[in-house]
């Protein structure tokens, strides 16, 4: 099928274009559509392929573009599957959402699992492809379930499927929706029949799928600056996040990025002190660069970021300096603050190996 916007031909069957995201419809677009909007709750999916620039400009563009097309179908099967809505292709992400216009009692509970196959199947391309290709393909999934407005917006000429207007309840209310997602992800990857009753999710007479490999379920990380969020990261989750201490000489308590930070893991001890020492505490960095000219590096990042030199220079979100200069602050931080959980992005993983090595066995 041709797209009647950029002209790429696209498989039959295919319900958005490849190249541009417009709908594909054998039915002509008609005069005086209504436009009007329908609010609902709405699950939404957000998946985007990790380090695809690094990769596009690695690879040749018509071999890029040919990986983008299969991927793209491995992302739309399983939303397909579980009568979800493609809002939107973009070049490495998709954008989808459950309860529009195809609304189920079950729509988050089906996003899930749409993510949950898409990260499946995207592994599975990657231990298929991933050497001869020379791909190191992976993709985030986000999900979030609120109040929208959905319809068509646009023109007679190019009309899209969207939703606008999700609203976000107050911090509070968010936690408490969160403690009950919570329960109803475990109990999801319990294999039982699921009986859960509450203000924010009431489900009943199904059992979740796929199982995963993890049992009881895979790894839950949660993050937050609050002593609320942080208490309930401490008694639910697997893995709990501190990354996102602001970037400031101060906050409004006077403390420091370094203080803020060891606040946070007092709220995590407090709140489970039992479980402490069996959590992997998360604090990755923002900045990353593996030099051996760590003023040169940190001015020019300051000059960049409009970050006073000083708070970049002991941020808990920053690494920056040679191999043994950075192994010894992570050395630091896990002894001081309990943080074992650190990731880097792509680009800077290769000069990060030096610091993994000094760091293995300690």
């Amino acid at each position: 099928m041709v797209c009647p916007v950029c002209g790429t031909e696209n498989p039959d069957g295919a319900r958005f274009c490849f190249q541009c995201g417009s709908p594909l419809s054998e039915k002509p677009s008609g005069v005086g559509r209504s436009m009007e909007g329908e609010r609902r709750i709405v699950t939404m999916l957000f998946c985007d392929v990790v380090g695809s620039t690094a990769m596009a400009e690695r690879l040749d563009p018509e071999a890029w573009t040919e990986i983008m097309n299969e991927v793209f179908e491995l992302l739309i099967v399983p939303i397909d599957r579980y009568e979800g809505t493609v809002a939107r292709l973009m070049g490495d992400a998709i954008f989808a959402f459950f309860g529009a216009p195809i609304a189920h009692e079950d729509d988050p509970q089906r996003a899930v699992s749409a993510g949950l196959e898409i990260v499946e199947a995207i592994r599975s391309y990657h231990e298929k492809h991933g050497a001869d290709r020379d791909l190191d393909l992976n993709v985030r999934v986000g999900i979030n379930t609120g109040p929208v407005v959905v319809g068509e917006v646009g023109s007679d000429l190019r009309v899209e499927y969207t939703a606008m207007g999700l609203e976000f309840d107050r911090p509070g209310r968010r936690i408490s929706k969160l403690e009950q997602v919570i329960e109803l992800i475990k109990a999801h990857f319990d294999g039982s029949e699921l009986a859960i009753g509450g203000e924010f999710v009431n489900v009943h007479g199904y059992a979740g799928r796929p199982r995963p490999v993890q049992r009881p379920h895979p790894p839950i990380i949660i993050g937050g600056g609050g002593r609320r969020v942080l208490g309930l990261a401490a008694r639910e989750a697997d893995i709990v996040s501190i990354s996102n201490v602001p970037f400031v000489e101060s906050n409004d308590a006077g403390l420091s990025p370094h203080e803020e930070a060891r606040r946070r893991i007092g709220y995590v001890q407090a709140a489970a002190p039992e479980r402490f020492d069996t959590l992997e505490v998360e604090s990755s960095p923002y900045f990353t660069e593996i030099t051996d000219d760590q003023d040169s590096a940190l001015a020019e990042l300051a000059s960049k970021t409009q970050i006073p030199t000083e708070v970049l220079r002991d941020h808990p979100n920053v690494l920056i300096g040679s191999p043994a200069t950075v192994a010894d602050v992570l050395l630091s931080r896990r002894d001081e603050l309990g943080v074992n959980y650190v990731t880097v992005q792509q680009p800077q993983a290769e000069a990060f190996a030096p610091v993994v090595s000094r760091l293995r066995g300690l």
